[in-house]
């Protein structure tokens, strides 16, 4: 029987070995946190050295370009993110971005994986932030970050693309477009969650909620740390602090590691 799947998403010419590190981090926890699943990394434009790092993870990698889609990802655009929009579409599929560390699995996590249908995001930080698609994503409730998403099995999330694509078009390129496209389609699924940001802590929020970061691993509350901005060297500080002063296993497991690549 097919496994569940958790993904990694890792992309860009310019991506910051902040931003690498904190993949290896984020799926060196995984094989421990989701042992029932297959785990996979989706790249896209990446230089050779990022490619090297990638490679010596040890997951299997996928080429979010040569992908077997009807629909491809303009080259221009930031729609390889959500490539490809589906690994297997006959088991349950978590996709994240490079940038999230899970530290242990939410409840909803595992809710997820129970149910049949059930579908799951992470909040963003109190905005609507979906580029030139926001007019079309349902008002009301949690805002959605798409940095962490879950699809049950049987959703084919690349034919629903194709559909919204054709209702309402192609938009002209804005970076977030890909989260637009991800909030409208979880906004209409009837069985959706949403993991609050208190609980996944994204970095706009964490000088105000971590007042220690050798004891973040403590908070009964902290089930995953989102660095967005990491991989274009925006939010560096957060991670510095948490590198270099947590007492996480695994980080310092990887620190030396790193020093030497």
């Amino acid at each position: 029987m097919p496994k569940p799947i958790c993904r990694w998403t890792v992309g860009g010419s310019d991506i910051s070995k902040e931003g690498l590190e904190c993949l290896e981090l984020a799926t060196y926890k995984a094989r421990r946190l989701f042992p029932e699943c297959d785990l996979f990394i989706v790249y896209n434009n990446l230089p050779d050295k990022p490619l090297a790092f990638i490679k010596q993870i040890g997951l299997p990698l996928i080429n979010a370009n040569e992908s077997e889609c009807i629909l491809e990802p303009s080259p221009d655009r930031t729609e390889w993110l959500i490539w490809p929009p589906r690994v297997r579409k006959d088991v349950h599929e978590i996709t994240m971005d490079n940038d999230i560390v899970l530290l242990r699995r939410h409840p909803v996590i595992d809710m997820f994986f129970k149910g049949g249908n059930l579908f799951f995001a992470t909040e963003s930080f109190n905005e609507r932030h979906y580029g030139n698609y926001a007019d079309v994503v349902p008002e009301g409730g949690m805002n959605i970050n798409s940095g962490m998403y879950g699809m049950p099995p049987g959703f084919d999330f690349e034919k629903w693309i194709i559909n919204f694509y054709i209702k309402y078009g192609r938009r002209e390129y804005s970076h977030p477009n890909p989260q637009g496209v991800v909030a409208a389609m979880l906004k209409t699924q009837k069985n959706l969650r949403i993991i609050s940001n208190k609980h996944i802590i994204l970095s706009p929020i964490m000088r105000y909620v971590i007042d220690s970061w050798d004891k973040v691993l403590e908070r009964d509350k902290t089930y995953g740390l989102h660095f967005t901005g990491l991989n274009k060297g925006l939010t560096v500080d957060n991670w510095v602090n948490f590198k270099c002063a947590s007492n996480d296993e695994d980080m310092l497991k990887l620190r030396d590691k790193w020093k030497a690549f």
